[in-house]
């Protein structure tokens, strides 16, 4: 019985989310993502680009309303959003929300860390800026969840480099892995800030205090 009524409490919130959160940019997913990571409930019409990178660590776009409740169920402890400061004071102020009707133990820590539109067009991430995240993504409460608005470019930068370091795949096979859900490989600042840790000593030095 206890059960069925946190279930029950859960979907309401989901409800509540919704009425709160505003319906621009809220469509479905624009192009086609691959679906061969993704052993959840989670859809498209939850959250764009939604994958397992780890046991304990997802990646993916924008959750929608329809998604908190599935990430609650899920066991997600935090919600890393990569995006501009507009959209995670929305997210923030929803998360929070949220968390005033779970118990404690299922509660969401939210972290705003934007990778911002000049870093995205034109200047690439700082390396100081690269340790910062990659080590919130380290030291998050798992599982954790790292999302922009696509699950495509900033959220496959952090994946690639967590991959690299955790020794999990090559340089290569971590771009291939993000060209695989999107990433654009094409000569551009976040292929540019990746590319900076083909150096096995610049790589080593992202680890560094």
């Amino acid at each position: 019985m206890a059960c069925r009524s946190s279930a029950r409490a859960v979907w309401f919130l989901g409800l509540l989310v919704l009425a709160a959160w505003p319906a621009r940019g809220q469509g479905p997913c624009r192009i086609a993502f691959p679906h061969d990571a993704n052993p959840t409930p989670i859809t498209d019409d939850d959250i764009c680009n939604f994958h397992q990178v780890e046991p304990d660590f997802y990646r993916g776009g924008r959750p929608r309303p329809s998604a908190f409740p599935k990430l609650v169920r899920l066991g997600i402890r935090t919600i890393i959003d990569l995006e501009g400061s507009a959209n995670a004071e929305r997210e923030q102020a929803a998360v929070a929300e949220l968390n005033r009707r779970l118990p404690a133990e299922q509660r969401l820590e939210f972290i705003s860390f934007p990778i911002e539109q000049k870093e995205i067009e034109s200047t690439g991430v700082s390396h100081e800026r690269m340790q910062s995240l990659l080590r919130l993504v380290q030291q998050a409460k798992r599982p954790v969840f790292v999302h922009c608005y696509l699950g495509r470019d900033r959220v496959a930068l952090v994946v690639a480099l967590h991959r690299i370091l955790q020794g999990q795949m090559t340089y290569e096979e971590a771009l291939q892995e993000a060209v695989h859900y999107r990433f654009n490989a094409d000569d551009s600042p976040l292929r540019r800030t990746l590319d900076r840790y083909k150096s096995p000593k610049e790589l080593q030095s992202l680890l560094r205090p």
